[in-house]
C-alpha cells in the first residue's frame, strides 16, 4: 500500500500499545478506534501493520503473567480487526496467506488463546469464501474443530444475584409456614 502520514503511523502505534492495558473499558476503546481507522484507511499496508502490532506487543515489555496475557490478548484483538483490511487489499491472495500464517504461529504458541483465535480466523474465512484451496491447505490441517463451547446464560445477563460464578442458578427454598 501507499506510505502512511507520520499523524496516523503514530496514533495507530498509540492505539496498538493501548491494547495490551489491562483496563478492559481502555482496551475496548482502543479497539474500537483502531477498527474505525483501519477500515477508513484502505491505503494502509496491512501487512506492515501486522509487523507494527508483533513489534508493539512484544512480550519483553512484561514484568508478570498478567500482562503476557493481557499483551497477547490485545494483539488477538488487533489482528482480527487488521483481518478485514486484509480483504479488501487488491493484492488479497498474498496478503491472505502471510495473514494466516501469522494467526496459526500465535495459534499453536497459545494453547489458552486458541478458541479467540479459532473464531478470529473462523470469522475471516466467512470474508475469503472464493478461496477454497487456501483454507484447504493453511487453516484446515492445523484448526479442524475448537473444543471450546461459549455458555450464555439468561439468568447470568439478567439477574447476576441469583447465579453463582459457575453460571448455575441458585434457588433459595421458600420456608414452610
Amino acid at each position: 500500500g501507499e506510505d502512511i502520514s507520520p499523524d496516523l503511523n503514530y496514533t495507530l502505534t498509540r492505539l496498538i500499545k493501548g491494547m495490551t492495558s489491562d483496563n478492559s473499558a481502555a482496551k475496548e476503546g482502543f479497539y474500537i478506534t483502531f477498527s474505525l481507522i483501519v477500515t477508513r484507511f484502505p491505503a494502509i499496508d496491512p501487512m506492515a501493520l501486522v509487523k507494527i502490532i508483533v513489534r508493539e506487543t512484544s512480550l519483553k515489555q512484561a514484568s508478570s503473567k498478567h500482562e503476557v496475557k493481557c499483551i497477547k490478548t490485545g494483539r488477538v484483538l488487533l489482528l482480527a480487526a487488521v483481518g478485514r483490511l486484509v480483504v479488501s487489499c487488491k493484492e488479497k491472495e498474498e496478503y491472505l496467506k502471510e495473514y494466516i500464517k501469522v494467526l496459526l504461529e500465535f495459534y499453536k504458541e497459545n494453547a489458552w488463546l486458541q478458541p479467540l483465535i479459532a473464531k478470529t480466523l473462523f470469522d475471516f474465512i466467512e470474508m475469503i469464501k472464493e478461496y477454497p484451496k487456501l483454507l484447504e491447505e493453511l487453516v484446515q490441517p492445523h484448526v479442524l474443530c475448537v473444543d471450546t463451547c461459549l455458555l450464555y446464560t439468561s439468568d447470568a445477563a439478567d439477574d447476576m444475584q441469583c447465579v453463582d460464578l459457575g453460571g448455575r442458578r441458585i434457588i433459595k427454598k421458600k420456608k414452610k409456614q
